[in-house]
């Protein structure tokens, strides 16, 4: 047990305890709400220049960011179809909706295309350049505190992937509440660090392998003590998935399956069935909507 120079982003405490086994040194858990997160943090410029360019088409994806997130536009594109079919059900009326951490803006263009009034904000300055002048899309650069959006004006507010990397998980889920309209929806998805794969696999978890972007890993209680404390009731959880290339999907098994997961990207290869897209949930990756208190 030990003391951090920072005190717990979701209940405040100061003591620690550390994780098993040396893989797993970079992070700790909170001994009141079991929160865990990285024992340092990244200082903002830190933050702005892991998600550069190079991020989205980094050589060493298994470690960090994104083999090349551009040529993954069509996958990306029916995995969000996929989550709006969903926050329709709660939102049928389609107004405005922001896209917090919005990468290349594939989400956004998907949205648009469904009718909602979309906006977006992310850190990158790449990603928000290639969402306005490629796509022609709002895309703001920077930290959602600053990027100046109106307070109450939103209607739904997603973040895909992007909690567990923020510097003050409940300060930007209360920046969020400040944006949505009241009864306004927030609907997120965070790597579940309670889910079986995540027991399971332990320090192989492909959530620990991304050490240098991730700061918290959430459980569902844990996850459902930040929405609680920045203003929101939870409505639905899940777990969700994704569709991916196999040849992607062999690539990712390789972390669980080495000879195996090889022998498939190979016998996928030959078949020139690596571009064959799939919807793949191994049910590690939560979705939470939830909706601001009145």
């Amino acid at each position: 047990m030990f003391s951090l120079q920072r005190p717990c982003a979701i209940c405040g405490n100061d003591l620690f305890e550390a994780s098993p086994g040396a893989k797993l040194h970079h992070i700790c858990r909170c001994r009141v709400c079991e929160t865990v997160q990285v024992r340092t943090l990244p200082g903002e410029s830190e933050l702005r220049e892991i998600y550069g360019e190079g991020y989205f088409q980094s050589e060493d994806s298994a470690r960090m960011g994104y083999a090349d997130y551009a040529a993954d536009r069509d996958c990306i594109v029916r995995t969000a179809h996929r989550r709006l079919t969903a926050i329709e059900r709660h939102a049928p009326d389609r107004g405005r909706l922001l896209d917090v951490g919005c990468a290349l803006g594939f989400f956004m263009s998907a949205a648009r295309e469904r009718g909602w009034n979309v906006q977006g904000v992310d850190i990158s300055a790449h990603a928000a350049g290639y969402a306005r002048e490629t796509l022609g899309l709002d895309a703001r650069c920077g930290m959602l505190e600053e990027a100046g959006f109106e307070p109450r004006s939103f209607d739904v507010l997603t973040l895909w992937d992007v909690i567990e990397h923020v510097h003050d998980p409940v300060a930007t889920l209360s920046a969020c509440a400040g944006l949505l309209k009241d009864g306004g929806l927030l609907v997120l998805s965070t790597p579940d660090i309670g889910s079986r794969v995540a027991k399971v696999t332990g320090p192989r978890w492909m959530g620990f392998k991304l050490a240098e972007e991730h700061l918290y890993y959430f459980s569902r209680r844990t996850m459902a003590l930040a929405l609680e404390k920045a203003g929101f009731e939870i409505l639905d959880e899940s777990s969700v998935g994704k569709h991916i290339a196999l040849g992607f999907f062999a690539e990712r098994l390789e972390l669980y399956a080495g000879p195996l997961a090889r022998a498939l990207g190979r016998a996928l290869s030959a078949a020139k069935l690596s571009d064959r897209a799939v919807y793949v949930n191994p049910r590690d990756i939560m979705c939470i909507t939830a909706r601001k208190r009145r």
